[in-house]
């Protein structure tokens, strides 16, 4: 499972997904928007970042929410937030997350 994770967090994209997924539960639709990505591309990202049992995620109509897996063992629990510490404090992050933010807004339901 380790190598799975740090592969998983090798990638810029995915630590700002899985960072900003560990705040709030997002859709992917707001992800393609704030990433500036295809959806097939954040997809793809989602999948290996929920493959590693890193996200789990939660059905609403046809769209589907995005949130860190609250039952990751406690040593993973420990190591993913002292990665993701260091990723909040990144300023791509920060500029990505308030992106995500705006898309929020804008795209309260996916279309």
């Amino acid at each position: 499972m380790l190598v799975t994770v740090f592969k998983a967090l090798s990638e810029a994209t995915r630590l700002y997904i899985l960072a900003s997924c560990s705040q709030n539960e997002f859709y992917t639709c707001q992800l393609v928007q704030a990433l500036k990505l295809s959806q097939s591309t954040v997809s793809s990202h989602i999948k290996i970042l929920k493959e590693a049992g890193l996200l789990k995620s939660r059905r609403y109509k046809t769209w589907s929410g995005y949130y860190l897996n609250p039952d990751l063992p406690a040593e993973m629990k420990q190591l993913v937030q002292e990665i993701l510490s260091r990723v909040y404090r990144d300023k791509e992050w920060q500029q990505f997350h308030d992106r995500l933010l705006e898309a929020r807004e804008r795209l309260e339901v996916c279309p």
